[in-house]
């Protein structure tokens, strides 16, 4: 395929993408939509680009990272979960943003407090799936994967479980375009994992006897003040 053609090919399929999706609203993360460009999306986040973040073909894989650590004092709302976003691009547009929240944040929470947290903004999950009691318990399911989704046509939200449980990530993507990104090289996140069928409500963190720990006071405070 010349390259002549795979920009033509390229720009008819970015096309398709964005006339199906006028049918149906641009999935949104704060104040981020899928299919925005990345100037927009640097500059909302501060980031600068640079000669080499700048797409230099129509099917040009590029990402942008910003990190809570590296934001200056003033600039991040107090008290905010996330610890990282990670956006990508194809084509110059924005099909996959990549939330990983801060431990502190979410210590003590359960997955149905997330899932909770998440329904907020998005609805109720289009599909629900529950973790074992402890990791391999279940048909030696791993202790890291999806909790719940919430789909959209092509546009998805996926919340997942990472480190044994202890640490939460959420993505927001569009199939239809990362299956194009990916072909151009783009790199895969940890969506990809075996599915299990729920087989009841999220495991409950309380102690016995009803007695307020440490933990579970932990667990009220980041709750009542977790913003996805």
């Amino acid at each position: 395929m010349t390259a002549t053609t795979r920009t033509v090919l390229v720009t008819f399929l970015l096309a398709l993408c964005a006339s199906e999706g006028a049918a149906q609203d641009r999935l949104r993360y704060r104040t981020y939509a899928l299919g925005d460009d990345m100037a927009s999306v640097s500059l909302q986040t501060g980031l600068t680009l640079s000669a080499h973040d700048r797409p230099t073909a129509p099917d040009a894989v590029r990402e942008l990272r910003w990190q809570a650590r590296y934001v200056r004092r003033g600039t991040a709302p107090e008290g905010d979960p996330v610890r990282r976003l990670i956006f990508s691009f194809y084509g110059d547009r924005l099909f996959r943003i990549v939330v990983d929240y801060a431990s502190d944040r979410t210590a003590g929470m359960t997955e149905g407090d997330m899932v909770g947290a998440v329904s907020k903004i998005f609805g109720p999950p289009t599909r629900r799936v529950d973790t074992p009691a402890a990791p391999g318990a279940i048909d030696g399911r791993p202790p890291a994967g999806v909790v719940a989704q919430w789909i959209d046509g092509d546009q998805s939200v996926a919340l997942l479980t990472l480190q044994d449980g202890t640490t939460f990530r959420m993505i927001v993507s569009s199939a239809r375009v990362e299956a194009l990104a990916r072909v151009a090289g783009a790199g895969s996140v940890p969506t990809d994992v075996p599915d299990w069928t729920s087989i009841g409500a999220s495991r409950a963190r309380t102690a016995a006897g009803g007695e307020v720990t440490a933990q579970d006071r932990t667990r009220r405070t980041n709750a009542a003040a977790f913003i996805p």
